[in-house]
């Protein structure tokens, strides 16, 4: 039941993300939006087939449809990881179309016929045994090649760029890629143990990938996502933590403390969550404040750089280094002017990224 309710937060939670991205203008959001989209009909399936349904048939085909969106969850974390923040090497439309073709075919073996999964064997209500058909290896090959592709892509782009982008890079191999190899490995390697019942329980590793990606978009501005989506991200996200929290100190109580009634374990642990929830509330404008913070040390440190620049080339690349790759402001724009009451005079945008900077001659770049 608490490993339901959680899961539960974490698809809402996936779904605010994967709508909320879809404001940002970054191309890559078709992309990560259909991820998180997908990774909810994951959970879904996932649940119903192993944990609530107890019908054969209708078990049958909802686990039948989790294997089958595998394929496509992991296309589409290999086409993100081409495309974000920057493609490193143009994929051919042959190679593109090939693997989108693969994936799909996948996909629809496993969704329509038995060769993934062939038939589950029931012992009263659970299901103990999946049995697997002749096609079961080479999708676990497909599906490993694409984890394997997407951590080759995340990796070079994270040993490639610096600052904030680098930041962000280390955001989609931690709270995307890694989450998504070990869930794979899990539900490969659980059935060889007849741990059947654990199966239902993987998408809990997807919490540490909706708090990362939390992270990810508050703090290193991964996609420039709306104010109100973010509010409401966040609200969700510590009700996650919170729900979390209660559910391990009454286990952790309950354990120490067999004797404890009922209602006193539930009422020390909603405590400790609500405590949990006002506490991590108040902590996390300050930990917002830091990225300004290093926003002005950075601006800042470009002022004094300015002065020792001797060519136009010169003031070009440390212009890109500052804003492009240490603060990603792609869409920044500098006036130097010759004092600063002209400032004045210059347009206004409701955009945040517009920056003036004020120096001592009158140039506009």
């Amino acid at each position: 039941m608490y490993s339901l309710l959680i899961q539960t937060i974490v698809a809402i939670c996936l779904v605010v993300i994967g709508i909320s991205t879809l404001f940002s203008k970054i191309e890559a959001k078709r992309y990560f939006s259909a991820i998180c989209f997908t990774a909810t009909l994951w959970i879904i399936f996932m649940n119903l087939g192993y944990r609530v349904i107890s019908n054969y048939q209708t078990s049958l085909i909802f686990i039948r449809l989790t294997w089958g969106i595998g394929p496509i969850i992991f296309l589409l974390l290999a086409y993100f990881t081409n495309r974000f923040p920057f493609q490193i090497k143009q994929v051919s439309k042959i190679k593109k179309y090939l693997t989108a073709t693969v994936a799909i075919t996948f996909s629809f073996l496993a969704i329509f016929t038995n060769t993934i999964e062939k038939n589950i064997n029931f012992v009263g209500e659970t299901i103990k045994e999946d049995v697997y058909g002749i096609l079961y290896i080479p999708y676990i090959i497909f599906i490993s090649i694409l984890i394997i592709y997407s951590w080759k892509e995340a990796k070079v782009k994270y040993a490639n760029t610096e600052g904030i982008e680098k930041n962000r890079m280390r955001c989609v191999l931690y709270g995307m890629i890694y989450p998504a190899a070990i869930i794979s490995f899990a539900n490969i390697s659980l059935p060889f143990f007849n741990a059947f019942d654990l199966l239902a329980d993987s998408p809990m590793i997807l919490v540490c990938m909706v708090v990362i990606l939390f992270i990810a978009i508050q703090k290193y501005r991964f996609f420039h996502i709306p104010h109100l989506p973010l509010s409401i991200l966040r609200k969700l996200v510590l009700t996650g933590i919170s729900a979390l929290t209660i559910i391990s100190s009454q286990k952790i109580m309950n354990s120490a403390f067999s004797s404890l009634d009922l209602i006193v374990l539930s009422t020390l642990s909603s405590m400790i969550g609500t405590f949990t929830f006002i506490e991590l509330n108040k902590y996390l404008p300050h930990f917002y404040t830091q990225d300004h913070l290093d926003l002005i040390d950075n601006l800042k440190t470009l002022k004094l750089k300015m002065n020792y620049v001797k060519s136009f080339k010169g003031l070009s690349e440390l212009l890109e280094k500052s804003f492009v790759l240490k603060l990603n402001l792609i869409y920044a724009k500098i006036y130097v002017v010759k004092n600063k009451s002209l400032a004045t005079n210059l347009p206004e945008y409701e955009n945040p990224e517009f920056i003036k900077i004020i120096s001592s001659q009158n140039k506009k770049i």
